[in-house]
């Protein structure tokens, strides 16, 4: 049947969106058929680019969560054949965490064949404790239905703790047998890659709509190119679409 992936992480400002992002750049690049969904009330990045024809689902009743709208949504995906991205944002990640434990919402999808994978930021500073105890959560509370895909940023820092890498710390040792693949996100020179990444987003625009814009110089062009390429070439290999 098909994927469906969750991009999860419940701190904000950490990546989440960005990885949902490249995912879905990636499926548009290579003409595969998905459905996107954009849940996050506060910052629809996804539903932003037009580009990737997101459709932004509304789940905030006044300034709570309507959970009857998670209903909705996932009768919308259901029964599909296409695969399916859902950017989650960080106000609607404990009610929704809910209700997928409540209503064992990943047993049923995977009793109607699909697979369900768990995409979810590791980012180093200040944020790494939060986003590897984010992890942990996830992994204790979600059955072992639900693979996971950690995307590793170092967009903020190092990603170790004591010297140690991701790959060393006590919670992938853990929860090692639940990863299917670890994306790790180049750690790009900020003042250029970087900077020319952040215009692009800024802006809305998916990799491939940049590069052949006038919009960007030469050179610009040519490291969007390159960062294309490496996160594609990451996701590709980490066989996960």
């Amino acid at each position: 049947m098909a994927t469906i992936h969750f991009s999860l992480q419940g701190k904000g400002g950490v990546g989440k969106s960005f990885l949902a992002a490249m995912l879905a750049m990636y499926y548009k690049h290579n003409n595969k058929p998905v459905k996107i969904f954009d849940t996050d009330p506060i910052n629809a990045t996804l539903f932003g680019f037009s580009a990737l024809g997101a459709q932004q689902f509304e789940i905030m009743r006044k300034d709570d969560v309507d959970k009857r709208k998670f209903d909705q949504l996932f009768s919308s995906i259901f029964n599909t054949d296409e695969d399916v991205i859902l950017d989650i944002g960080s106000n609607g990640f404990v009610p929704l965490c809910s209700y997928i434990i409540a209503n064992q919402l990943i047993d049923m999808l995977a009793g109607q064949g699909h697979q369900v994978v768990i995409h979810t930021s590791i980012v180093g500073g200040q944020n790494l404790k939060h986003t590897v105890n984010g992890f942990d959560a996830l992994c204790s509370q979600f059955p072992t239905t639900a693979a996971f895909v950690i995307w590793l940023n170092p967009f903020w820092g190092d990603i170790e703790f004591d010297g140690k890498p991701f790959e060393k710390l006590k919670v992938y040792e853990k929860h090692k047998g639940r990863i299917n693949a670890i994306i790790q996100v180049p750690d790009w020179d900020q003042s250029m890659h970087g900077k020319d990444l952040a215009d692009m987003l800024e802006r809305q625009i998916t990799f491939d709509d940049a590069i052949a814009s006038d919009q960007f110089g030469i050179f610009e062009r040519q490291r969007l190119t390159l960062i294309r390429d490496d996160i594609f070439k990451s996701i590709a290999t980490a066989q996960i679409t």
